[in-house]
């Protein structure tokens, strides 16, 4: 269960609160499916995945806004 919410509060990265809880769902989501517990395994990787894209993303976009400051 933590897998999905944590896939859906990935892909809501562009609120930008929402993509630590999703990054950390995500790994939790993975521990779970690997003791075999739960399934979800893939929405749990992309959890991860997507909740680093966003970081980068608005990362890069914060750089670019200063670096225009300058």
């Amino acid at each position: 269960m933590s897998a999905i919410v944590g896939f859906v509060l990935s892909g809501l990265g562009f609120f930008l609160i929402t993509v630590p809880f999703g990054i950390w769902l995500g790994y939790r989501g993975r521990t779970e499916t690997a003791a075999g517990s739960h399934e979800g395994g893939p929405f749990a990787k992309w959890a991860i995945v997507l909740g680093w894209l966003w970081v980068a993303f608005w990362l890069l976009a914060l750089l670019s806004y200063l670096w225009i400051l300058l």
